[in-house]
């Protein structure tokens, strides 16, 4: 097999896995950044093992995406969904998929923040989202059946409760790792980040 389509498979896989097994969609940065991370393996014989921080596409979508100043801002990173870069550039495209899989590696290397994403994992998997987002049950059915909405409207909600509530903190925090994953001199955090 060409090992470009045994990765599309695992990533393609975990996403028809979450479709299946949970009830409450996950937020497209969570669902896109864990499929993304499941891109990294290597292939012992028979034995898979995953290694989600060593996937050297993503790594060189991130590292590019920096390099060439298409870091998205952290606020509009959680809102997104695919549909928001197919009219990108393929760089730019591809610089959002290695961020997600920078921000997935983080989440699951901090242990407050990777405890929160378990708690989140759990809650999909059973429906409880509208819990512990205080809604009916019934909005959250509903929104799921509007597609992009969903993710528009809970995205940032969901990370607020799960992970953390203070964004800014968060997202220098998340950046300096970016940086680090990507072999690269942080810059001074900026006021005005990157456009996109």
């Amino acid at each position: 097999y060409n090992p470009i389509y045994r990765t599309f498979i695992a990533a393609e896989s975990l996403h028809q896995f979450f479709h299946y097994r949970l009830r409450h969609h996950l937020p497209v940065w969570l669902e896109e950044g864990l499929c993304a991370s499941a891109e990294g393996y290597y292939i012992d014989e028979d034995t898979v093992t995953f290694t989600p921080d060593r996937n050297l596409a993503r790594f060189s979508n991130l590292r590019n995406a920096i390099i060439q100043g298409y870091w998205i801002p952290f606020g509009k990173l959680l809102s997104m969904d695919p549909g928001d870069i197919v009219t990108k550039t393929t760089e730019r495209a591809v610089g959002y998929y290695g961020q997600l899989w920078a921000l997935s590696v983080f989440i699951r290397s901090d242990p407050l923040y990777g405890k929160g994403m378990k708690r989140m994992l759990v809650d999909a998997e059973a429906g409880r989202f509208h819990e512990a987002l205080g809604l009916p049950a019934k909005a959250v059915e509903e929104l799921q059946l509007r597609g992009r909405i969903y993710n528009r409207t809970l995205a940032e909600r969901l990370f607020r409760r799960y992970i953390s509530n203070d964004l800014e903190t968060f997202e220098q925090e998340y950046r300096a790792f970016a940086y680090k994953l990507a072999k690269l001199q942080a810059p001074a955090i900026r006021k005005d980040p990157y456009t996109w």
